[in-house]
């Protein structure tokens, strides 16, 4: 998978469990992400997990519930 302009878009990498994603650090930004996701998974909910550290605080985990839509 690749990131480039806030969207993650790919159907394979190799370690399912890490995408690295670079976001500036402003202060009260918002971040959107979208994704392109392979039709044949079936998957159509779950939840997202994203790690931030920072080197004064140490690593906060977010865990999000998503929900998928295939549009053709």
């Amino acid at each position: 998978m690749d990131v480039t302009g806030g969207d993650i878009s790919g159907t394979t990498y190799p370690d399912y469990a890490e995408i690295e994603a670079v976001v500036g650090n402003n202060l009260d930004a918002l971040f959107t992400v979208t994704g392109m996701f392979e039709p044949g998974l079936d998957f159509d909910q779950g939840n997202i997990a994203v790690s931030l550290y920072n080197e004064n605080y140490g690593t906060i985990a977010v865990n999000m519930q998503i929900s998928i839509k295939f549009i053709d």
